[in-house]
């Protein structure tokens, strides 16, 4: 965008926001002093994503001293949002925000998700009531937006920063994201206002077809990776043209993802497919030879129906991109050219109100189901709610399945079925034979315990209900967003038989639910306070690990005795199983940090049709088959040609398009583009995994499971008989393994290979989240550990071997037998 459109911005924000801004403690308060515009652009940022009114967005501005790196701070009640804003403005904008200023407001946001206002001005404390009420509804979502007059693109080292701390939070379930409004995002809303027009996109089509009458719309199959690259791409604004009603809308569904992450290729018969609209639609006659394939161009085009999906291939992109090779989905687009006034509204209503079939709707009709109403009416005389109704049942009546379901999950010994109640509740019905679903409702499951659970967690939530009227702050807060929590750790401590007594009622046996709720409640704060204080709670609650160190902790203080909690819920995927996937090459290119930036590539055919035909069309010009590496996990291949960024698989699929071929609907580019002297990207990971599978196995052997830790830098060791955790580097060059500060030193340097450190020689860093924490610099706690570096894998082995020995307790250990990379398991 050039300076007009820049100076044109500076006239709106002088116009309509400096008359109600507090520029009090400016000395310069002139319309041309940088500070006094950047006040006034982060207002805009804001009425951009609020719909506040000049004056409310200006209300908002918090810059100054100890802003804590946050320009803005709106409190979005009609969208339950919180939404934080970070402003750059620069007169030419030539400058954009650095990673000092995204660091900065990382660190800001920590603190305001921690509740810990006293580390803010005045203006933030001014609004402290409404951030607090905010922060404890669990259905609120933040988002962090960066506002500058440059452009909507930031580098990577700025970006990534703050990628990482979203992608932490949501590592639990999608709770905030990240959106840039450059000059060009702006300018448009200035111009548009709320009503602005939807986005332009290339749509790539399979086995396509049209219709004209009695309007014109196409549809046909699109590769998952091109509706997730439109997200990429535009964001939230791909859902609706209005930033503000868009934000919000697209929740992650986990039954999606795990279909795209297992079985990619069945993605299409499961999924219903998306519905987009648009101002007008062109086939490329070039591009679009037969109905196998085509190519259109789509102006204003706005996703109506099918957010959950391009959300859900969208976060397989971020992770394992290649996943989505196979992936395939259903593509409506429906033009409104032609169309009378309101058609688009029509559509968009009833594609999104008619009645669907939900997952609930299908356990209806397991037999279980049924034989469990049959013997609660049986034994209480009480209704059992199998079928969605307007009027659930409720009170003494007796019980829906899905309030049952959440009992049971609350009431299971193991803590990870009260996470799964928080964190997507409709994962514990999701199908009749699913292993969770099946756990909680077994053929022999008592109907006793089913109503007593569910009475108690009524008793729980109750107290809960009135707990919240007589605290405030983060105590608060663990009411909330650790209710399902809480009531775990409640169940665990009745009377092992009170739920299988059908008198419990009537004898009073629950008469100590309200107290027990309070004083686990009141453990539970003071064990997130102790071991997660900067925590956003609505993440937290929704983290397996955490949550079971969380009970094991406030158990132990309960009982005087440490007892890890059993694990009987079915494991999640397992990711090294014979049939599972293999990781995407990317991203363990990148975890690895075995390319360096500017690596060149070159294009390698691996069909015969590449040869053929796309060999002939490089021979033209030889940089149509160069590119260049970046550490960037989403667009990591620059093209000679163009110097753009792409996946390895979308730059194969451009490479076609411009020789004017047809690609297919998935190509695996992992396969296509080779390092000289290294191999293709896809044999550059197998060669990492390789490595990674021989410690891994050493691990196995010992006894440990292996899990992925929290910051993905690292294998989580635990050990199956002692509960023992350490850390193993997933960099197979650094051959680290990281032991707990209490570990005895001078044992391991018996062991050959091993550089074992100081005893003063910490080890910090935040992935080691089953450690201690800190005080390494400034003011901020962190994990923390001993660091051995182990010259070979006979040294791992050696180290492992040790450390079972001492915690075990045993003077002697036998050698197990080896584990084969058939066997590994990794969670």
């Amino acid at each position: 965008m050039s300076i007009l459109h820049i100076n044109q911005i500076a006239a709106h924000l002088k116009r309509e926001f400096l008359p109600h801004l507090d520029l009090s403690d400016l000395q310069d308060r002139s319309e041309s002093n940088p500070a006094v515009l950047s006040r006034a652009l982060t207002a805009l940022g804001i009425q951009a994503l609020t719909g506040f009114t000049p004056q409310a967005a200006a209300a908002c501005v918090i810059d100054g001293f100890s802003d804590n790196g946050i320009d803005g701070v709106a409190v979005d009640d009609a969208h339950e949002r919180i939404v934080l804003v970070q402003t750059k403005w620069h007169h030419n904008g030539r400058k954009n925000l650095n990673q000092a200023e995204a660091l900065k407001l990382r660190n800001g946001a920590e603190d305001l998700f921690a509740a810990r206002f006293e580390r803010f001005n005045p203006r933030l404390r001014a609004l402290e009531s409404d951030l607090n009420q905010a922060l404890l509804n669990t259905q609120t979502k933040i988002t962090i937006a960066l506002v500058s007059t440059g452009s909507d693109q930031l580098g990577a080292e700025v970006i990534r920063p703050l990628e990482d701390f979203c992608d932490e939070i949501n590592s639990d379930g999608e709770m905030i994201d990240l959106i840039v409004l450059g000059t060009r995002a702006l300018h448009d809303f200035i111009v548009n206002g709320a009503s602005s027009r939807g986005v332009d996109i290339d749509v790539h089509l399979t086995g396509w077809g049209s219709t004209d009458t009695p309007y014109r719309a196409y549809y046909g199959v699109a590769n998952a990776t091109q509706i997730a690259e439109w997200y990429e791409q535009h964001g939230e604004r791909l859902f609706d043209g209005n930033l503000r009603d868009a934000l919000g809308h697209t929740p992650v569904n986990d039954d999606l993802t795990a279909t795209l992450w297992n079985e990619p290729e069945h993605f299409w018969y499961f999924n219903n497919g998306i519905t987009v609209l648009a101002e007008e639609v062109r086939r490329s006659v070039r591009d679009s030879p037969n109905r196998e394939y085509g190519r259109f161009s789509v102006t204003g085009a706005t996703i109506v129906n099918g957010a959950q999906t391009a959300a859900s291939v969208r976060s397989i992109l971020r992770k394992e991109p290649e996943r989505l090779g196979d992936a395939k989905i259903w593509v409506r687009i429906i033009s409104l050219e032609g169309c009378p006034d309101g058609f688009g509204s029509r559509v968009t209503r009833a594609t999104n109100t008619q009645n669907g079939v939900e997952a609930r709707d299908f356990i209806a009709l397991d037999p279980r189901q049924e034989m469990i109403r049959a013997q609660f009416r049986l034994q209480f005389n009480k209704t059992y709610g199998l079928r969605r109704s307007s009027e659930p049942i409720t009170g003494d009546d007796g019980c829906e399945v899905d309030e049952a379901a959440i009992a049971l999950a609350c009431a299971s010994a193991d803590p990870d079925f009260a996470v799964d109640a928080k964190r997507q509740v409709s994962s514990l019905w999701s199908s009749s034979e699913d292993r969770v679903y099946q756990a909680l409702f077994p053929e022999n499951l008592n109907v006793v315990r089913m109503w007593n659970s569910v009475l108690v967690l009524r008793a729980i939530d109750e107290r809960l209900t009135a707990l919240r009227q007589e605290i405030s702050g983060r105590d608060a807060g663990v009411a909330v967003h650790g209710n399902r929590l809480i009531a775990h750790l409640v169940f665990s401590r009745l009377s092992p038989d009170v739920l299988d007594d059908p008198d419990a009622t009537a004898e009073g046996r629950f008469a100590v639910v309200g107290d027990l709720t309070k004083t686990m409640h009141d453990q539970l704060a003071a064990q997130v306070a102790e071991q997660h204080s900067g925590a956003f709670l609505g993440s937290l609650f929704k983290n397996h690990s955490k949550c079971r160190k969380l009970v094991e902790d406030v158990l132990a203080i309960q009982t005087g005795t440490f007892v890890p909690t059993p694990r009987v819920r079915p494991k999640a995927v397992d990711l090294r199983s014979s049939n599972a996937r293999k990781a995407d090459a990317v991203r363990v290119i990148l975890d690895e940090g075995s390319l360096e930036d500017g690596t060149p590539l070159i294009f390698r055919p691996d069909t015969e049709r590449e040869r053929r035909d796309l060999l002939l069309w490089i021979s033209k010009e030889p940089s149509r088959g160069r590119a260049t590496w970046s550490n960037d996990r989403n667009s990591p291949l620059t093209w000679a040609v163009d110097g753009e960024r792409y996946t390895p698989s979308g730059l194969v699929m451009r490479m076609m398009v411009q020789a004017g071929l047809n690609p297919p609907s998935g190509i695996r580019g992992t396969t296509r583009w080779e390092v000289q002297g290294k191999g293709t990207l896809s044999e550059i990971a197998q060669q990492i995994e390789a490595a990674q599978d021989e410690v891994v196995a050493i691990a196995i052997k010992w006894g440990f499971t292996v899990t992925k830790a929290s910051n993905q830098s690292w294998f989580r060791l635990e050990h199956q008989d002692s509960g023992q955790t350490v850390y193993l580097s997933r960099q197979t060059k650094s051959r680290s393994v990281v032991v707990a500060p209490e570990t005895p030193l001078d044992k391991m340097r018996s062991v050959v290979g091993l550089d074992v450190p100081a005893e003063s020689d910490y080890f910090h860093d935040s992935g080691l989240d089953r450690f201690p924490k800190r005080l390494k610099s400034g003011k901020r706690l962190i994990h923390y550990g001993y660091a051995i570096k182990c010259t070979d894998h006979s040294a791992i082995d050696g180290l492992l071997r040790l450390l079972t020995q001492l915690a075990t307790d045993r003077d002697t250990i036998e050698d197990p037998p080896a584990v084969h990379s058939s066997d590994l398991r990794i969670f």
